[in-house]
């Protein structure tokens, strides 16, 4: 004899379970970005527009130090930043299209430029 439903209800664990794996999978995705033309960083009131490729470290003056802004080639990363949990750096090498933003120095990193097709459908 059948007694109600065989598969219990999801319950608000299960949705913030499935939330963390979902957003870690985000976070942890290799993400594959082309280079850029244009380097523009924003920081301390000020904006520095640098072209592209170029080879060299440019200190940004933020809200709580100076952070040092990598660039190589034509991609971009934080290279050190005094903020406290160093999420900017993790951020890694950026290419076209590509954003670092580092909230407690108010640094905003951005690569302009035109982003490469990995695949074309008809």
């Amino acid at each position: 004899m059948w007694k109600g439903n065989k598969y219990r209800a999801v319950n608000w664990g299960d949705t913030l379970v499935l939330i963390g794996v979902v957003t870690l999978l985000w976070l942890f995705a290799p993400v594959r970005q082309s280079a850029g033309s244009v380097v523009i960083v924003n920081g301390d009131g000020k904006k520095m527009v640098l072209d592209l490729p170029a080879d060299t470290l440019v200190e940004v003056k933020g809200r709580i130090g100076v952070s040092v802004v990598e660039i190589k080639g034509r991609r971009v990363r934080m290279l050190s930043s005094p903020c406290p949990h160093k999420l900017c750096m993790e951020r890694g090498w950026v290419g076209a299209g590509g954003v670092i933003v580092c909230l407690p120095q108010g640094i905003i990193v951005k690569v302009e430029g035109e982003a490469r097709v990995d695949a074309i459908t008809e």
